[in-house]
């Protein structure tokens, strides 16, 4: 097999068919999945997504589910150390401003991590 390269010829190591029959096949998707599906790296084909281990976010700051009292309110950990109680979303800017750390978005999933319910959640279940 000769192959026409940038105006010269060469000959290729394993014959054109046989690479021309590669490419062909690499772009094909694998025979059980729809045409219509979206391509995955070859990296990344065989990992699973559904089922998987749910997203634990690296957020220094851990906002903890409403403890019952008078009135109710949440804990707040840094590196998985207590830091204070929290009674609204502005106690919770506060006690992370004390402990150093700044929170520029409570809705950001790499400053703050929430459990037991979003931030709009203060009220015992």
């Amino acid at each position: 097999m000769v192959i026409r390269s940038s105006g010269h010829r060469r000959r290729h190591p394993h014959g054109a068919a046989r690479c021309e029959a590669a490419v062909r096949a690499a772009d094909r998707p694998p025979p059980n999945v729809s045409p219509l599906a979206p391509r995955v790296p070859a990296w990344n084909r065989f990992r699973m997504t559904e089922g998987s281990t749910p997203h634990l976010s690296p957020a220094r700051i851990t906002v903890l589910g409403v403890q019952p009292g008078n009135p109710p309110f949440r804990i707040v950990e840094v590196d998985g150390r207590f830091v204070g109680r929290a009674m609204s979303m502005t106690d919770v800017l506060l006690v992370a401003a004390e402990a150093g750390i700044p929170i520029h978005d409570l809705d950001d999933l790499d400053e703050v991590r929430w459990v037991g319910g979003g931030k709009f959640n203060w009220t015992p279940h």
